[in-house]
């Protein structure tokens, strides 16, 4: 499978976990986001760094940033799950 395919696949996916339809993913990203834009990223197979980041936490990381954009984000953390830094002295 090209990445294009995997990137509509997984916007796909995104689309089935905020309700089943576009304009569903769009709200669940907020913002200026609208169902056009889905459509387009589906069209495109194509999202910038910004808007992977935006579907992770829409997804509540079942599609994360690393699978879309694996050029730019495969050694990173997930969004949805990364934990703030605990400060040793306030763990004790």
């Amino acid at each position: 499978m090209n990445a294009t395919a995997n990137t509509r696949e997984l916007i796909e996916q995104a689309i089935t976990a905020c309700g089943g339809s576009q304009a569903g993913l769009a709200r669940a990203i907020g913002g200026k986001c609208r169902q056009g834009h889905v459509y387009k990223w589906l069209q495109s197979g194509q999202v910038s760094a910004e808007v992977a980041a935006q579907i992770e936490r829409a997804t509540a990381g079942a599609v994360t940033r690393a699978d879309l954009r694996p050029d730019l984000f495969g050694d990173l953390p997930p969004v949805a799950t990364a934990q703030p830094a605990v400060d040793q002295q306030q763990a004790a």
